[in-house]
């Protein structure tokens, strides 16, 4: 093999451990069930990630700009390390290799009235395939959609409302570049090789001629 082709083995082995914008994980998110009642549309949309429930440490908080209502229904708002700058704290959070918690909160914000939900890492990223969190991964971009918002407004009392007083659907996606499969690095490491002992090989070869 000449050296443009083990060149380009290896650039085509680089660029399949390291797809950019590729989906690493993705799954649904519900807030209903509130003991709430709100009696307005517009509500501020927050994804934190912090030590625990109860720890003092100030949780790391994406999407912090964001406002919805019903109609923002089917809308997809995205974090990058460009375009949010809770970024970067909040991803360290999710690739620290510690089970911590991510919460999502939704709070009225003519009242302050809030719902949140709260996961285990460990529990919530489980179907990524990790044992905790996105440790030696790189995330590059989370998005937020929202499938469904629906709200009841009712000034009798819960038991008697026709519907949960909200009903929130979000679908969390989180992009990026995934840990290296071993047999990919495998393959890298081989072409490697083999690179360096064509390199050494060449003078030998000219040297006889």
């Amino acid at each position: 093999m000449n050296r443009v082709g083990i060149l380009a083995l290896c650039l085509v082995v680089a660029a399949a451990s390291a797809a950019p914008g590729a989906v690493l994980f993705e799954r649904s998110i519900t807030v209903d069930r509130s003991a709430n009642v709100f009696t307005s549309t517009r509500f501020d949309l927050d994804l934190n990630a912090l030590e625990s429930f109860f720890s003092a440490t100030p949780a790391a908080t994406l999407f912090d700009a964001v406002e919805i209502t019903p109609d923002d229904v089917g809308a997809t708002f995205s974090a990058t390390a460009t375009s949010d700058p809770g970024f970067a704290a909040f991803v360290a959070r999710l690739a620290d290799s510690q089970d911590e918690i991510l919460r999502v909160l939704f709070a009225e914000l003519i009242s302050g009235r809030a719902e949140q939900r709260g996961f285990p890492e460990s529990g919530f990223f489980v179907t990524a395939g990790r044992a905790v969190d996105f440790a030696q991964a790189t995330i590059e971009e989370i998005r937020l959609r929202v499938d469904r918002f629906s709200l009841v407004f009712d000034t009798q009392p819960l038991a008697a409302s026709a519907g949960p007083p909200v009903d929130l659907g979000l679908t969390l996606t989180v992009l990026g570049q995934g840990v290296p499969e071993p047999a990919g690095l495998s393959l890298l490491a081989v072409a490697a090789g083999v690179s360096i002992v064509a390199a050494r090989r060449q003078p030998r070869l000219r040297r006889r001629r």
